[in-house]
């Protein structure tokens, strides 16, 4: 039960953190069009495991906040992975599990 509060808690933070600093808002929507734009030209090597394997590459490119970055795309993998599936542009997927804001 703690490790289930611990982890929601530092989810909570994470998402409050990108939602606070633009410049971090902006890392991370950057990785997230990335990664889909690499998931779909995975064709059929593409899955949700694909998926979940190259989070911590996709997050280097953050630097200090790739833990952020990990935990952020994680909370999200699901409802990412549909939007893949579902053939959304890149920014749209990442638009509508709120790591991109829409423009």
């Amino acid at each position: 039960m703690r490790t289930l509060i611990v982890l929601s808690a530092v989810i909570a933070a994470a998402f409050a953190l990108v939602e606070q600093d633009p410049l971090l808002d902006a890392l991370i929507c950057n990785v997230c069009v990335d990664m889909v734009t690499k998931a779909e030209s995975a064709g059929l090597d593409y899955s949700e495991n694909w998926l979940k394997n190259k989070f911590d590459e996709a997050c280097e490119q953050v630097g200090v906040f790739k833990t952020i970055c990990v935990i952020a795309l994680q909370y999200v993998m699901t409802d990412l992975d549909k939007h893949i599936r579902g053939a959304l542009s890149p920014r749209a997927g990442c638009e509508k599990v709120t790591l991109c804001k829409k423009n």
